[in-house]
């Protein structure tokens, strides 16, 4: 996990630190995620006096809380609608930054060929082109999702003690008891995770070698060596997803029965007081709403530890990808990196302006297209 968080931390930061526009873009995510769950904690008030009222067939209160509830929606909407747009923004311009950088590595020094050479790195395509693409949007949607969940656990959370304190207590137990199962069946996700994305990169690329090399093959009559790796690659694969679904069925077997229980659970505890006349209809509707909030802020783990595990893994191959590239560069230090690092003095972040940063997040078309700074350059100062 140590290792995990410190590749995260060395291929995350550079972009922060080079770019103005990336922190404007966390600015404006964080913004609307803070008003996204405003939205949430709003309606939660509308739909529990919504229910009372009609529960109490209280026809004075019910329609003019209609109007409210669609003056809420209009207002709501495009928050949670440009939330998504801003988030999915800037996971798509940080993927297109990242990827330039690891290019200009990969170009640098002839690293491509200092790689393919040594054998060290397997599919350094697939690493680039798909490796970087899911590091940029997962690691940007898990990280708002743990910021929501913080956001929805002290909102609901109050709202949820307020009704019944003991139902609060239950929840805690369910997803302490929920995390810690979870963790014990699936922790070989991860590991096997790692070695499908391998897999699944050779097989893929003994696919392409016979296609660009298709002339060659048919000359020299080469085709049943190259069909036979190709059904061995392919029998590899086959065999570590049919590992991968095991577990994965041993999880979600768990992961199943956990979810359908929420919808027994706040019932069972709160249903006494409700029997008495204590809260009414709308109380217990708001219940199971804070419910299902909290427990799934708390679940992160049991609801993504599939999506967690194979994250994992592509940060282990992108991060050693980084660094066997580092280590090329390291021995083929020459006159002419110290030459470019030299005259690149002015970066990115003394180029580009606050209010152009602003404005190049703002638009609601299109992404930024100017390329890191060089490797050696420096960032912020």
């Amino acid at each position: 996990v140590s290792k995990q968080a410190d590749l995260f931390k060395k291929m995350a930061l550079p972009y922060f630190q080079e770019e103005k526009s990336a922190r404007v873009f966390l600015g404006v995510v964080l913004a609307f995620t803070l008003m996204n769950s405003g939205v949430s904690v709003g309606f939660s008030y509308l739909s529990r006096d919504f229910w009372t009222a009609l529960s109490s067939k209280n026809a004075d209160t019910f329609y003019p809380l209609l109007a409210k509830y669609a003056a809420a929606l209009a207002g709501g909407t495009p928050i949670t609608v440009l939330y998504k747009f801003y988030r999915d923004k800037f996971a798509l311009q940080w993927r297109a930054w990242m990827t330039q950088r690891l290019q200009n590595m990969f170009e640098t020094d002839r690293s491509y060929y200092v790689l393919e050479s040594s054998g060290d790195i397997d599919n350094p395509d697939q690493r680039i082109a798909e490796d970087v693409q899911a590091f940029t949007a997962v690691s940007l949607a898990f990280s708002i999702t743990l910021l929501t969940s913080v956001i929805d656990l002290a909102s609901f959370s109050s709202i949820l003690y307020s009704i019944y304190p003991e139902l609060f207590g239950a929840i805690m137990l369910y997803a302490g008891f929920g995390t810690g199962c979870t963790l014990l069946i699936g922790n070989k996700l991860v590991g096997l995770n790692f070695e499908q994305l391998q897999r699944e990169a050779d097989y893929r690329f003994s696919l392409v070698r016979m296609r660009e090399n298709a002339e060659s093959i048919a000359f020299y009559g080469g085709e049943n060596i190259e069909m036979k790796e190709i059904r061995r690659r392919l029998t590899r694969v086959i065999d570590i997803k049919s590992k991968l679904i095991g577990v994965q069925r041993n999880l979600e077997s768990f992961t199943v029965a956990y979810r359908y229980m929420v919808q027994v659970i706040p019932a069972w505890v709160v249903a006494p007081l409700y029997f008495k006349g204590k809260i009414e209809l709308g109380v217990v509707s708001q219940s199971y709403g804070a419910f299902n909030h909290i427990l799934s802020d708390l679940s992160i783990i049991v609801n993504q530890f599939e999506g967690i595990s194979t994250f994992a893994a592509g940060i282990g191959r992108l991060g050693d990808f980084v660094e066997a590239m580092e280590k090329s560069q390291q021995k083929q230090a020459s006159i002419r990196t110290q030459e470019h690092v030299e005259q690149s003095t002015e970066t990115n972040w003394d180029r580009q302006s606050w209010g152009s940063a602003f404005k190049e997040v703002l638009s609601v078309s299109g992404i930024s297209t100017t390329a890191p700074n060089p490797i050696g350059s420096g960032g912020a100062k």
